[in-house]
């Protein structure tokens, strides 16, 4: 039998109708959901106001059509305790709790955190101090700021422990689909193995991204790792407060003063959870791994037309155990047959200028891809949108790389040097071709090593 938790929790991430509390921020949820075109009722109370963005104010939940789903409660934390005691009497399933000042300002705080806990009983709560929910399937956007989120039908659920990094990574001009954005807080009812052990079950999510200070119940939560990894679904993840002094600004943020040490690294690994150390790394490997199935080895094809490139990737990917087979006698033979003079066979592969844009190009990608690799990966950097630029040619190398590349039944990566070097144009396209789009050498290097070690669990 489906506990009443679990139940609220289903109407909760997915609602047929919003309650949304309070002043200005509650305002801003409510322009939100509008704007990002939720399709299910929303309601406002305030008792100081008429109306909240274009909708007239009830004065009490007592007032209400019926129970609400979702609720964004944006009221101060002397007043969400009695607020939630009223929602609990009409069986409301679930509530973003935005208020701060609990367990991130210490024991008095923890106290009042868990007064909020016991009253909420099997209602959900999300929070304390959090930003609150966002999903890209129904247009629900509980969210009291700008987000970057388009409407989808699947992608990676983002859940953070931080409201304004979750509100940056929606932000990203990558090729990554969100479909889900949960922002947790303080983790006092509902932590990261809630949301995730639910969300497995959501043909809309098809991997995760974490930014996680601490986690609730360790033992779960890499339980539900594993699932995860079973079922084909990567985590990737940043855990905040390994240093002295972040572990300081955790505790400070969140309450949580969980550091990261070697045994639950260790874990993480274990468990099939990716783990990285910055945003740019984290929707990297996002990309990766939510477009390839996790990768036998770390054997890698490069091709560049600059030798600088070609060293700086081979530099970089060793670094991060990427293996750069060599071209076989038989493959070398070819390849200095359409090679200019100036150049040498070797992987990564400078093909120099000379064959850029030429027929000789695409034969150099079908002939070195005769050997075993696990991976193909090609080097474009494309100018700035507003400088004048034909790319045509370009986009067509991208293409018939895209097609040895998946004559050979290996992942064909397009990356640029630098992250800026890629516009939302030319990722579109090299999508379409069946390219996957990769942006600065760093973080896509990191990113492919990375997915080579998971796909499952130990």
């Amino acid at each position: 039998m489906i506990s009443k938790f679990k139940k609220n929790l289903a109407r909760f991430l997915s609602p047929k109708n919003v309650l949304i509390i309070g002043g200005d921020d509650a305002a801003i949820a409510v322009q939100q959901c509008r704007a990002f075109g939720f399709g299910g009722s929303i309601w406002t109370i305030s008792r100081s106001r008429e109306h909240l963005g274009d909708i007239t104010c009830f004065k009490d939940v007592s007032e209400l059509p019926a129970a609400p789903d979702a609720v964004f409660l944006g009221v101060s934390s002397s007043a969400t305790a009695e607020v939630i005691k009223e929602l609990k009497k009409i069986d409301a399933a679930g509530v973003v709790c935005f208020a701060a000042g609990y367990a991130e300002v210490g024991s008095a705080g923890r106290k009042k955190q868990d007064e909020l806990v016991a009253l909420a009983g099997d209602m959900i709560l999300l929070g304390p101090n959090c930003y609150g929910l966002i999903n890209a399937s129904t247009g629900l956007a509980l969210w009291p700021y700008l987000h970057g989120c388009q409407r989808i039908d699947s992608g990676v659920a983002i859940i953070s422990q931080s409201g304004m990094l979750a509100t940056s990574i929606t932000m990203n001009i990558r090729s990554l689909p969100i479909s889900h954005v949960i922002s947790i807080g303080n983790q006092a009812v509902l932590g990261f193995e809630d949301l995730i052990d639910h969300l497995l079950e959501n043909s809309k999510v098809n991997a995760f991204g974490l930014y996680i200070e601490g986690l609730r119940d360790l033992d779960r939560f890499f339980s539900v790792a594993k699932r995860a990894a079973t079922l084909g679904k990567p985590i990737v993840a940043i855990k905040a407060g390994s240093s002295r002094t972040g572990a300081n600004v955790t505790a400070q943020h969140t309450g949580f003063t969980q550091s990261s040490n070697k045994d639950l690294e260790k874990m993480f690994k274990q468990s099939g959870v990716i783990l990285v150390d910055t945003p740019n790394k984290l929707l990297t490997t996002l990309n990766f791994a939510v477009n390839t199935k996790p990768l036998q080895g770390t054997k890698m094809a490069v091709f560049t037309c600059s030798g600088g490139d070609a060293a700086i990737v081979a530099d970089c990917g060793e670094r991060f155990g990427i293996e750069f087979t060599q071209p076989s006698s038989s493959v070398a033979k070819e390849l200095k047959k359409i090679l200019p003079e100036i150049a040498h066979v070797s992987n990564p592969l400078d093909c120099t200028t000379q064959l850029w844009g030429t027929p000789k190009m695409v034969q150099a990608f079908q002939i070195m891809l005769k050997d075993d690799y696990d991976v193909a990966l090609f080097v474009q950097d494309w100018p700035k949108p507003e400088i004048e630029f034909d790319g045509g040619t370009d986009y067509q190398e991208a293409a018939e790389f895209a097609r040895a590349a998946k004559s050979r039944g290996v992942p064909a990566v397009v990356c640029s040097s630098m992250s800026e070097n890629m516009d939302i144009k030319t990722q579109q396209f090299m999508t379409s071709v069946g390219a996957i789009p990769m942006q600065g050498f760093e973080e896509a290097l990191y990113a492919i090593s990375q997915h080579s070690l998971c796909g499952s669990a130990d």
